[in-house]
């Protein structure tokens, strides 16, 4: 007759965490023994709940398997392969990429090597993605075709794995396309996995593929069908209770709003991912999270707050081998310092995520870089290098739908061609006009309604010049009026002035006593919208109360690390070579305030979010020149 398989308890909760709770390998064997564990079923049994804990207790899952990894190779050889694969997984979730790919190598030989044909070749799926993490595209999209070959020519394969597997190696492949920019592949792979999660019932699966589609639409610039993919997925999500999965698709939900100008809703969707991604022990996520974040502070021209956050994500991404986001990083960072007029920092930055991107052959990626990099040539007065430097962007993306890229190259060539050849500007708006119209990306219209105007204003055409700049003025103040911070607000203004100006001089042009009225009122606009918001929200002078411990404490370090600097720049020390040491206490001094006004941004409701309407204004410390005495040599 037939060995009946042993009965094994419940793996409940409290018998886990006692489990876990046992300091030695001889510990836990003793009770495994004692709970009835100590065989094949159920070491099978404790690799099935590992795996549920994976998106939901990451250190609970990692615990779990590494006792079945002690474990296994005596009690369940045909296991060990499982549990090295299940260990894999972890290690790619938090971050250490090299050896997850290492570890799922030796998962599949074991596989092999036992004849789980199926699981063999379902480690590919896991291979797939962390070649996509390290920017190995190629090797991904290679290792992708031989592996469904290999299904293909395998007939013993039941015909349910066989589509299964397939779905999933089109999902990931789908995604390598994707980071590829080369989205029509992207499509084609994601819709024939979603049809097979779809025939299979597999629901998790196919809220995967929504949200890799609200991914693709977003770069696309199809925001609002972006959300509503991402909110498809975000229903599933809640019935399985997926909560990484969950963080992910808040993480896209935020970046799209943030597209969309939908600034509360993004930093909201930001403040909450941080939240599941802290209590999953994410660390590559959290850091992918803080380059996220680091785009809302830019994009809010808080730009010390951008650099702090920008440099944070690059520490940790580096470390966790990242490439493809560690040149995101990169690229932001290179933009804020621009911006700053930290040039050569700023060309150092830009260099590295351009050679990333190059590598990786993400063209679409860095073409969007070079268009920095001529905004850079441009503010080192190399104005020939910038618009050779923008055509090369252009002829990256020309057989391609980059309809976003094309937009901003085309009014990078403008800002470069303008004033002298309005002939050859004019296709070019005119192109990014018709785009622009198409998409619901308000901070890409006003852009390309202010060069309209300008141009018009250099034909003479001052019906049509006005008609363009008033609605661009007009989109500026709704998104501006989505900022609840009267200091967000006024930052968020610093870099679209140019609108204004121009709309100034149309009417200062007309000498009329209406248009010298219009003209006051247009210079006046942004301080009457200031001391609007002011007469409305009230002026708030305290920062948030009932602060997390941690962030409590590592504010009062920082601020106590400053004072210190302050008061050895003030120090009259005649050692050394004072202009040398007051330069780099500077530095340093620098890089602490920017820490300190990111950790206030995100000391108030998560970076803005969930105190709209109530946050205290941000509170700088004094730039370090200022308590320089007189007669001290002024470094900055």
């Amino acid at each position: 007759m037939p060995t009946e398989p042993p009965l094994t308890p419940e793996l409940t909760p409290e018998l886990i965490a006692e489990l876990l709770a046992r300091p030695t390998a001889v510990t836990q064997a003793e009770f495994l023994q004692q709970a009835n564990l100590w065989h094949e079923a159920g070491l099978s049994q404790l690799l099935q709940t590992g795996g549920q804990l994976i998106n939901r207790d990451l250190p609970q899952a990692r615990q779990i398997f590494d006792i079945c990894l002690t474990f296994a190779p005596e009690l369940a050889p045909a296991l060990h392969p499982q549990a090295i694969y299940l260990r894999a997984q972890t290690l790619a979730l938090g971050g250490d990429l090299e050896q997850a790919l290492a570890e799922i190598t030796r998962a599949q030989a074991g596989y092999w090597q036992t004849g789980q044909t199926a699981a063999a070749l379902r480690t590919d799926v896991g291979r797939l993605n962390v070649l996509i993490h390290l920017g190995r595209y190629a090797e991904a999209l290679a290792t992708a075709e031989t592996t469904l070959n290999t299904i293909a020519q395998t007939p013993d394969l039941p015909p349910e794995t066989a589509v299964l597997l397939t779905a999933h190696l089109q999902n990931n492949r789908g995604i390598c396309h994707k980071f590829m920019g080369q989205y029509a592949d992207a499509l084609f792979a994601y819709k024939a996995a979603e049809n097979q999660f779809r025939t299979l019932g597999q629901d998790e699966d196919v809220a995967n593929i929504q949200m890799n589609l609200g991914v693709l639409l977003a770069e696309l610039g199809h925001g609002r069908e972006a959300l509503a993919a991402y909110e498809t997925a975000a229903a599933i999500y809640a019935q399985t209770g997926n909560q990484w999965r969950q963080a992910q698709n808040l993480e896209n939900m935020g970046e799209v709003h943030l597209a969309l100008g939908n600034y509360s809703q993004s930093l909201e969707a930001f403040a909450a991912a941080r939240d599941l991604f802290a209590a999953l022990d994410a660390p590559l996520e959290q850091h992918i999270l803080e380059r996220l974040t680091a785009d809302a502070y830019l994009t809010l021209n808080l730009l010390p707050e951008a650099t702090a956050a920008y440099r944070a994500a690059i520490a940790g991404l580096e470390a966790g081998a990242a490439p493809h986001y560690l040149a995101w990083a990169l690229w932001g960072l290179g933009a804020t310092l621009l911006r700053r007029e930290h040039l050569e920092e700023a060309a150092a930055a830009l260099e590295r995520a351009a050679a990333i991107f190059a590598a990786a052959g993400n063209d679409h990626l860095r073409s969007a870089v070079l268009l920095e990099q001529a905004a850079l040539a441009q503010a080192q007065g190399d104005r020939e290098t910038a618009v050779q430097q923008t055509h090369q962007a252009l002829a990256l993306i020309a057989d391609q739908e980059w309809p976003v890229q094309r937009v901003y190259a085309h009014l990078r060539l403008a800002d470069l061609l303008l004033p002298d050849d309005t002939a050859a500007v004019a296709p070019l708006l005119q192109e990014a006009q018709q785009i622009s119209d198409r998409l619901p990306l308000p901070h890409l219209r006003f852009r390309v309604q202010q060069r309209l105007g300008r141009l018009y204003l250099l034909q003479g055409r001052e019906v049509e010049a006005e008609q363009m700049l008033v609605t661009a003025v007009a989109e500026i103040e709704q998104l501006r009026g989505a900022l609840a911070q009267q200091s967000v607000r006024t930052s968020f203004l610093q870099d679209k002035t140019a609108v204004y100006t121009d709309l100034t001089r149309l009417y200062l042009a007309r000498g009329d006593q209406a248009s010298l009225e219009q003209a006051f009122n247009v210079a006046e606009q942004a301080k009457s919208r200031a001391l609007v918001d002011l007469l409305s929200h009230g002026i708030e002078t305290q920062l948030a109360q009932n602060l997390p411990p941690d962030l409590a404490e590592r504010l009062q370090t920082l601020q106590a690390d400053l004072h210190a600097l302050y008061n050895e720049a003030l120090r009259d020390s005649p050692e050394g070579d004072r202009a040398a040491r007051l330069a780099e206490l500077n530095t340093r001094a620098t890089h602490l305030e920017e820490e300190i006004s990111r950790l206030r941004l995100q000391a108030n409701g998560g970076v803005l979010a969930g105190t709209w309407g109530h946050a205290a204004p941000l509170l700088h410390a004094a730039p370090l020149a200022a308590l320089h005495p007189a007669g001290l040599p002024h470094v900055g």
